[in-house]
């Protein structure tokens, strides 16, 4: 058993996606996908402090670990390395799956007619987790690892998402203790761990906390609209059972009955589950929409389109550096969504981009009174969300400690949780 001092609980307030041993398919929560996002979080935390961090990604063994004299950077000595066995093993319940169906189209509104499936479209994925999990921290070494694994827990549990798939809607958590209080890091501990480093610019090519931005919209659902959320774009093409495109139409189903069934799940999933799958309408609308009226022609629109969205090309892919979850309802009966991702304040050669007025425009977007969102949730929709949490950090403040303490809630100011 593990020790109850080592035991957390988490709630899933969007389904939770760890892949498996199959391409496309979730047969259980895989630890092996929360172990990389929690490095993935620890190694950006521990950038912005100005700690020794290597790239394990890199094809340079120079920039791996072990480095000469068998050193270990410090996300290596508790996360694990050739030659160096990983400082603590996870131990999860498996929760249950979203729903029985193997999977339903959101469609995306585009046809793409050489295509096997022309209709484009993203998927809830019926076999990711829900439910009320317990994750257990065995520590199997010297470092105390169920401490310093509170930092990338307490980060994703207040402002991002756990696992896969995070672009696409996927894994927001709430965190408890034992007793039921949200999870908290101890001040001293971030003391600790920013004392012997150094601040420096980001490079840009890894990720680093100082380049990241975080948001949380908040909207009340109309009570004289039940319905409301399926108007919203994908969810709306799922209930017609059919997408036009350039005078085009094509259906979504083969045959009525698996339009029933998607319907009724979805119905289910809403009501019963309290998630709204609303994030490949977020996605689309900033993507498709805005972002192209932020450049005039003539510029790289396309590469730093695929840059920031992500983008699939062969042998070649490059992930969304722009995430969105999709909504869940709070305990007071209000919904909620993030966005968040890394934009670093230097670009790849041959892209241009000024990240503090891209965040500027962004969050003016996203709380401006006048912003349109029925791309969103539909013609005549009058819903607009607040923005209650924006936590940017300007390329000129390269203080991670502080910032690192805001995203926390260990400063004032720092917003609710």
């Amino acid at each position: 058993m593990v020790p109850s001092a080592d035991r957390l609980k988490l709630h899933l307030l969007t389904p939770l996606w760890t892949a498996g041993a199959s391409s496309g398919r979730m047969d259980r929560v895989h630890e092996t996908g929360i172990i990389g996002s929690l490095r993935w979080w620890y190694e950006a935390t521990l950038r912005a402090l100005g700690r020794d961090v290597c790239d394990p990604t890199s094809d340079d063994p120079r920039e791996r670990c072990p480095r000469d004299n068998q050193h270990y950077c410090d996300v290596c000595q508790l996360f694990g390395a050739t030659g160096h066995r990983r400082c603590f093993r996870l131990e999860m319940e498996d929760g249950d799956p979203l729903f029985r169906e193997l999977r339903i189209p959101l469609p995306s509104g585009r046809l793409h007619p050489k295509r096997r499936n022309p209709v484009g479209a993203w998927y809830l994925q019926g076999e990711s987790r829900t439910g009320d999990l317990t994750l257990g921290i065995v520590p199997l070494g010297p470092v105390d690892a169920a401490d310093k694994l509170r930092i990338p827990l307490t980060l994703i549990h207040r402002h991002a998402a756990l696992g896969a798939k995070v672009s696409s809607g996927y894994g927001v958590v709430r965190i408890t203790e034992e007793n039921g209080d949200l999870l908290a890091v101890d001040s001293s501990l971030v003391e600790r761990l920013a004392g012997s480093g150094r601040m420096g610019q980001p490079s840009g090519d890894l990720p680093d906390l100082r380049d990241f931005f975080f948001a949380k919209l908040r909207f009340q659902a109309p009570s004289e609209d039940p319905n409301w959320w399926q108007k919203i774009q994908g969810i709306a093409e799922t209930f017609n059972g059919q997408v036009t495109d350039q005078g085009e139409t094509r259906r979504v189903f083969k045959n009525p009955q698996e339009h029933n069934e998607a319907t009724n799940t979805l119905v289910i999933v809403v009501q019963q589950q309290g998630v709204v799958p609303l994030a490949p309408a977020v996605r689309n609308w900033l993507r498709y929409t805005w972002f192209p009226s932020r450049f005039q022609p003539g510029t790289a629109l396309g590469s730093l389109e695929g840059y920031l969205f992500g983008q699939t090309r062969p042998n070649h892919n490059i992930a969304s550096k722009i995430n969105v979850s999709h909504a869940y309802r709070l305990d007071s009966g209000e919904w909620e969504f993030r966005i968040w991702g890394w934009i670093p304040c230097t670009t790849p050669a041959g892209l241009s981009l000024n990240r503090d007025s891209f965040l500027q425009d962004l969050k003016g977007l996203l709380s401006g009174p006048k912003t349109d969102w029925t791309p969103v949730f539909g013609p005549g929709s009058a819903l607009r969300p607040g923005i209650p949490e924006w936590h940017p950090l300007d390329r000129n403040n390269r203080d991670g400690a502080t910032y690192l303490n805001e995203l926390l809630g260990l400063t004032a100011g720092a917003g609710a949780s």
